[in-house]
């Protein structure tokens, strides 16, 4: 036994006990703020996760082992069409049933990316390309997996658009090829029948048969220039122009097109001159096929009306009394070889079209059924006249 008043050798004396558990709680509190620290910066820093993850443009849909839905980002939300409040703690397989579940596709072999599509508002569809991950855990062991998915709707729709222009470039370069080698025959048809036609009276029977052969290689000839027109490159010539001129010499041209057809053709131009910048060939021809299409799509007795529109979008408008534009070709209007008319060629639209927005403008139509339709063509102002 130790007697009374010694200390063992074994045992701290009380000071050096107080130092030891002042220490102590010392260690212990700073513990404890380190601890404080390390739970705010994994708040802030799995807040951080998540707010990247929201704003991420990828659809994001976390799945466990079992494939139960744990998470569903927003962008998510808006490319599969659900709620995320809704889908959460639910089986994959039973909110996107047929689709198998990320853990299964993966079990199965994962594999390179799906295509999936998704109904969207408007009775349209949505194309994404779908990949699927393992999450694995600082053990290696799968914490779950994630599917993720990104929107290729546009980009097919672009895909689609150049493999579209693309086709029409080569179809342009064979319409000019083709064009080229139907001209030169074409005039000599136009030689021969003026030197046949001297020879026959004016009163033959026989000149009804060249009447209608002079009609058929006039048609040919108008096919054949819209081919050229339409592959010939759009050239960077412009000029100050006046749209009132462009609508007077496009009357001019067709008054007896409308008188042939028992139409009445209405000029109305405005006070102000309406100034452009543009190619006066191109524009000119552009509303040449406006109004002859408005001519011959209205009946006899009816009016074709052309006004010029000054402003900042200076304008000329073409309309018709005629049946209107058939529904089924409204949304191809504009698209080379598409017409209403049975033996139309389709490209008078379609040049038109094109010379307004190599103007910087655009063609739009507008139906005024019973009445018939209003084409618009809109250029931009001179800048002068901006100001």
């Amino acid at each position: 036994m130790i007697a009374p008043g010694r200390e063992s050798p074994f045992w701290p004396s009380e000071p050096e006990m107080d130092r030891r558990l002042n220490q102590a709680e010392t260690e212990i509190h700073l513990l404890r703020g380190q601890l404080r620290r390390l739970l705010a910066e994994s708040g802030d820093f799995h807040l951080l996760v998540g707010r990247v993850l929201e704003a991420l443009p990828v659809g994001l849909v976390l799945t466990g082992p079992d494939g139960q839905i744990r998470s569903v980002n927003r962008a998510a939300e808006d490319l599969l069409g659900v709620e995320r409040g809704q889908a959460r703690g639910r089986a994959y397989s039973d909110v996107f049933s047929p689709r198998s579940s990320p853990p299964d596709r993966l079990r199965a072999g994962g594999g390179p990316p799906t295509t999936l599509e998704c109904a969207r508002e408007g009775a349209t569809s949505a194309h994404l390309d779908s990949e699927v991950f393992w999450i694995d855990g600082a053990a290696g062991e799968a914490l779950g997996a994630v599917e993720m998915l990104t929107d290729r709707t546009e980009t097919r729709r672009l895909s689609k658009e150049l493999e579209e222009q693309r086709s029409l470039a080569a179809l342009g370069r064979m319409a000019a090829v083709a064009a080229h080698e139907i001209r030169n025959p074409l005039g000599g048809i136009t030689g021969f029948l003026d030197l046949l036609e001297r020879e026959i009276e004016p009163g033959d029977p026989r000149r009804r048969h060249t009447a209608r052969i002079r009609q058929g290689a006039e048609a040919l000839e108008r096919l054949v220039a819209g081919f050229m027109e339409f592959s010939r490159p759009m050239e960077d010539l412009r000029v100050r122009l006046d749209l009132r001129e462009i609508a007077e010499l496009a009357a001019l041209d067709l008054r007896p097109l409308a008188e042939k057809l028992g139409n009445t053709l209405v000029l109305s131009t405005c006070k102000r001159p309406a100034l452009v910048s543009g190619d006066p060939q191109r524009l000119r021809g552009a509303v040449a096929n406006l109004v002859r299409n408005a001519i011959e799509a209205t009946g006899a007795g009816g009016t074709v009306t052309i006004r010029a529109l000054a402003g900042r979008k200076p304008a000329i408008t073409v309309e018709d009394e005629g049946p209107g534009v058939p529904g089924e070709i409204r949304a191809r209007m504009f698209q080379p070889f598409v017409s209403g008319k049975a033996r139309g060629t389709g490209l008078g639209l379609a040049l038109a079209a094109r010379a307004a927005e190599a103007h910087g403008g655009s063609l739009r139509f507008q139906d005024r059924r019973p009445h018939g339709t209003r084409f618009v063509l809109a250029l931009p102002a001179l800048e002068m006249e901006v100001r």
